[in-house]
């Protein structure tokens, strides 16, 4: 990796490399501004149920095994195989941290590695931190997830789909979907703002998400001891086998379970303070945003109301720590919209005519064949990756099954919203067939019908499939309760 300093002066010695990085992440996880935490009144003595064996049981069985340990050395198949003994001294010492408010120190130190995104591979802004932590912090803090996490969930608005139960990205998708076709049935103007935050996970205050699940009804206790969990943390990134120390006094932990729905209560907070009455009728149901989790969408008719909602985002967000990425937020805005520009200081948002979001990419058009187009490339892709593997098999078992578990989602890829056309149809169908022929090494001059070769694979067909995807979603939003078909 190679570091790019602000100036736009490229340095390449490990030395300075090092400083770069460390100024980078020490600027990042410095809290730049006061924020009071929530006023609680931890009980005497702990008001927090003791931890149960079963608890740990369950818990221990949700963490994700197959991790390198951390600086402790204890892997989470360590603990799964320690058995009810190991599972009740656990809750033992669990129960004594929350009785006392007080976590072992080497839990608040981590290691962080980065993770490349996308863009310039010498930005640092461009790598996500993941954070390392250790497996019986994450044991403790998935057993306080378990037990709020239906608290901070019914405090979440139906906007909101990010990390929480019977909701996905599907949700939103479908929605975007529907106010494209219902405004241009019925000839209505829309504006649509995709923003998108700097490192929201890392930013976000971490007084702000106290005061918001404070605020939330998360009795004080669970509160004083979440806040403890993340008071003093500190975090090492090796580049070069030494580590870099750098403290954390903001952002939520990516890497730790109860993280997200932290992140969301904060979130969640600051769309109270907002005042929006602008909002789209669809049969009924107003609409003026979307969240999943860090990824918002702004909806509004007229390009002045959508800027005011904007105005007043940045300002809420901007107070706990949330910086708005200027160069990656897009809006865009149908011909039934006037000429215009949303600004937020000190530059104009680019207008753009198509924008990914959450996987699928949405154009005012709603062109099926953009779609399309983007799919059977992620398909390719994925057949490239995993060419070798279906093509040397000798097991057609084998072989089908690696086709239909990765090609074949990349390929249909939230297909569930899509009308497809018989030239559609034939496109998909070219497409899985052209692979077929290659998992075969056959070619067209061999004279080898569509129908043996779909005999010989046993794959699935990306036609039939599609069809699948999209009535089994009919049938799920027809079952729906919670007024979310639209």
């Amino acid at each position: 990796m190679i570091a790019l300093k602000e100036n736009g002066l490229i340095t390449r010695t490990k030395i300075g490399i090092k400083k770069e990085c460390k100024e980078f992440y020490t600027n990042l996880f410095a809290s730049k501004s006061a924020i009071s935490p929530p006023n609680i009144q931890p009980s005497s003595s702990s008001g927090i149920p003791a931890m149960l064996t079963s608890e740990v049981r369950h818990a221990i069985g949700q963490v994700e095994t197959d991790k390198a340990p951390r600086k402790d050395g204890i892997e989470v198949e360590l603990l799964k195989a320690g058995g009810a003994t190991l599972w009740a001294a656990l809750a033992a010492h669990f129960s004594k941290y929350m009785r006392e408010l007080h976590v072992p120190r080497q839990w608040k130190e981590s290691k962080t590695i980065l993770l490349f995104k996308k863009g310039d591979k010498e930005l640092l802004k461009n790598y996500r931190p993941i954070c390392l932590l250790s497996a019986l912090y994450k044991t403790f803090t998935k057993i306080i997830l378990n037990r709020l996490t239906r608290e901070l969930d019914e405090q979440q608005p139906r906007e909101q789909a990010g990390f929480r139960a019977g909701y996905g990205t599907m949700d939103h998708i479908h929605i975007i979907n529907q106010l494209l076709e219902r405004c241009r049935e019925y000839k209505m103007p829309l504006v649509l703002t995709f923003v998108d935050y700097e490192k929201a996970f890392d930013s976000i205050k971490i007084n702000a998400v106290l005061q918001a699940i404070h605020c939330q009804g998360i009795a004080d206790d669970y509160v004083a001891l979440i806040q403890e969990l993340n008071s003093s943390c500190s975090t090492d990134i090796t580049l070069f086998y030494k580590p870099l120390h750098i403290p954390v006094a903001r952002g939520v932990k990516q890497g730790d379970t109860i993280s997200p729905k932290l992140f969301n209560a904060g979130l969640e907070e600051i769309f109270r303070k907002l005042n929006w009455s602008s909002s789209i009728n669809i049969n009924g149901e107003r609409v003026n945003h979307l969240r999943f989790a860090d990824d918002i969408v702004i909806v509004g008719e007229t390009i002045e109301e959508v800027k005011e909602m904007m105005r007043d985002l940045d300002r809420e967000c901007a107070r706990v720590g949330l910086r708005m990425n200027r160069s990656k937020t897009k809006w865009m805005k149908n011909h039934l919209v006037g000429e215009g520009a949303i600004t937020t200081e000190p530059e104009a948002l680019d207008d753009d005519g198509s924008y990914v979001y959450l996987g699928q990419e949405i154009t005012m058009e709603h062109a099926i064949s953009r779609k399309l187009s983007r799919r059977r490339k992620a398909a390719w892709t994925s057949y490239s990756t995993n060419s070798e593997a279906a093509t040397n098999t000798n097991d057609p078992r084998l072989r089908a099954q690696l086709f239909n578990i990765t090609v074949l989602p990349a390929l249909l890829y939230r297909s569930e919203t899509w009308s497809l056309t018989k030239a559609d149809e034939q496109k998909l169908a070219v497409t899985e067939r052209a692979m077929e022929r290659r998992m075969l090494k056959v070619t067209r001059r061999d004279k080898i019908t569509n129908e043996c070769l779909r005999e010989m694979l046993k794959v699935k067909d990306a036609v039939v499939e599609a069809a699948k995807n999209k009535h089994r979603w009919a049938g799920h939003v027809i079952r729906r309760d919670d007024g979310l078909e639209m």
